[in-house]
């Protein structure tokens, strides 16, 4: 069983989105996991809901994959753990290129009967006022 270890926990979601495996990626979080993500919908309301659009992410990548969780904070307890920082994602596409992101990132994490499990994250890009855009990434 892992514990509430922050590092840990991080190494553990990095490792999994790297994979590029939607059961391993899926196996982190909670049954009724709460997903708010940065596109498709508002909302996902359990796991099995996050794991048609992880699939459908997955599916578009080769290869290759990476993921880094950049300025962690932490803050939280042996019942409860949030972090916050920046997801950075990257991966060979299908069409022969490279796909890389950054997002803004939240993750709740809280013990379950297997471990700890992510009962909610809420990812996020800034947007230009003046366009509608996504406003570059840090660092580029």
């Amino acid at each position: 069983m892992m514990s509430m270890d922050a590092p840990q926990l991080i190494s553990s979601y990095e490792r999994a989105v790297a994979s590029i495996d939607v059961d391993r990626l899926l196996d982190l979080y909670a049954e009724d996991a709460r997903v708010f993500d940065g596109t498709s919908a508002w909302q996902y309301t359990s796991r099995d809901e996050w794991r048609a659009a992880v699939d459908m992410w997955f599916r578009h990548l080769a290869g290759n994959g990476a993921c880094e969780i950049r300025e962690p904070r932490v803050a939280g307890s042996d019942t409860i753990l949030v972090l916050s920082g920046l997801a950075c994602y990257g991966a060979d596409d299908r069409e022969g290129g490279r796909t890389e992101v950054v997002s803004r990132f939240t993750q709740v994490w809280e013990p379950g009967d297997n471990g700890p499990r992510i009962t909610h994250e809420h990812t996020s890009l800034p947007l230009d006022d003046a366009c509608e855009r996504p406003l570059p990434q840090p660092g580029s």
